[in-house]
């Protein structure tokens, strides 16, 4: 099954608000905290970052595995 890349980045979202966090996407390429990063709201502090969008939603576990990612 194909999933856009809105309802990925509502998935995530949707599933780190449970934890106060949220997901961010970088706006520089030449960003030292790759393309991608979590935010904790609380203290405003970096929780995780990635180089893709399909490693966070499989690490946080929205993404199935007959799922793909389509940009």
């Amino acid at each position: 099954m194909r999933v856009s890349e809105k309802a990925v980045i509502a998935r995530i979202n949707r599933r780190l608000a449970h934890i106060e966090q949220k997901l961010h996407k970088s706006r520089r390429w030449d960003s030292d905290i790759r393309n991608y990063y979590i935010i904790g709201w609380r203290f405003n502090t970096l929780v995780a970052s990635y180089d893709s969008l399909e490693q966070v939603a499989r690490d946080i576990g929205v993404l199935e595995d007959n799922e793909t990612l389509v940009n």
